[in-house]
């Protein structure tokens, strides 16, 4: 049981922390002209533990480990992606 509550938990965190980073986008974008190549640099390395996370929760997903709760915000991710990940693309392109 406690290693049950361990997996929510953690599944729980993930989603939050992509969704966190996702719905982060618009105000980067905002300010992306702003900051230093050096900062825009860091910035876009640390995609690389948003996609990382991404893919771990579609794992997670595929492996039916979601309860119903974490389907509907995963289902909620896979929407703020569809909607920020062209410009996110376009920030990392420059």
């Amino acid at each position: 049981m406690a290693q049950l509550a361990q997996h929510q938990s953690t599944v729980n965190s993930l989603l939050s922390y992509v969704m966190e980073q996702w719905r982060s986008v618009p105000e980067m974008a905002r300010v992306w002209d702003k900051l230093s190549s050096e900062e825009q640099m860091v910035y876009e390395q640390g995609w690389t533990i948003v996609d990382d996370r991404v893919r771990e929760l579609d794992a997670l997903k595929s492996q039916g480990a979601l309860d119903g709760k974490q389907l509907e915000r995963y289902g909620k991710l896979q929407q703020a992606i569809r909607q920020h990940e062209e410009k996110l693309n376009r920030l990392f392109a420059n």
